[in-house]
């Protein structure tokens, strides 16, 4: 069942260990998977300052 799900074009699928690696590179995923316009350098940074599990203890 989860390999099905993973075919479908309307499911993005993002591990812990993904974001922990490259939190920049999946929420450029996400916005592309979302169709949401690009986010300039400066923004992505601190948004991935914002969302960085460090950030969240």
């Amino acid at each position: 069942y989860g390999l099905e799900i993973r075919q479908l074009k309307n499911v993005l699928f993002i591990t812990y260990e993904d974001m922990k690696k490259d939190i920049k590179t999946e929420m450029r995923r996400v916005l592309e998977f979302m169709e949401w316009p690009e986010l300039s350098q400066k923004k992505l940074d601190a948004l991935a300052d914002h969302l960085s599990f460090s950030s969240c203890k």
